[in-house]
């Protein structure tokens, strides 16, 4: 069994694969939000992150972005948040991890009123970000949420 943690995307990612690697976990979960944790921060460190990896000889597991719209009911937002996944699957591709994780989609704002839509929207979401997953080789982890975040996004069993 590996026992791993996550790092604080609010700290310097190295600082905190640092601070992981000295309470002794097999591997690092890169939180891959902003502001220190992005797809573009984790790419231009990339070589320093895997270097310092292998010094403390910690595996990786790479956590998608968190806090995106991949079921809002507009559609450039939930685009744009489908494309902020995938650019972030492919910088991760280029990391070699064990696994990445993503959270089932938020489920917010007038999407609430209109579940049936907004779970379409969140379905078709995954759809997409599993077959990016796929091409590239990644191992996709579901991450399991609280009904009053996600739940209008899990099909409802019959």
């Amino acid at each position: 069994m590996l026992y791993g943690a996550m790092n604080s995307p609010l700290r310097p990612i190295l600082d905190e694969v640092k601070a992981i690697a000295e309470l002794k976990f097999d591997y690092l979960e890169l939180a891959m939000d902003p502001p220190h944790g992005d797809y573009k921060s984790v790419k231009g460190q990339k070589r320093d992150i895997q270097e310092t990896l292998k010094r403390y000889d910690l595996e990786l597991v790479c956590h998608l972005p968190t806090f995106l719209s991949t079921a809002d009911l507009t559609d450039r937002l939930r685009q744009a948040s489908i494309d902020e996944v995938f650019a972030s699957l492919e910088v991760a591709a280029d990391m070699e991890p064990l696994k990445v994780v993503l959270h089932p989609s938020y489920i917010m704002g007038l999407g609430a009123f209109v579940p049936e839509l907004t779970r379409g929207h969140a379905l078709e979401s995954l759809e997409v970000i599993v077959e990016k997953a796929h091409a590239l080789g990644l191992c996709l982890c579901l991450e399991n949420m609280f009904p009053e975040h996600s739940g209008s996004s899990i099909p409802k069993s019959s």
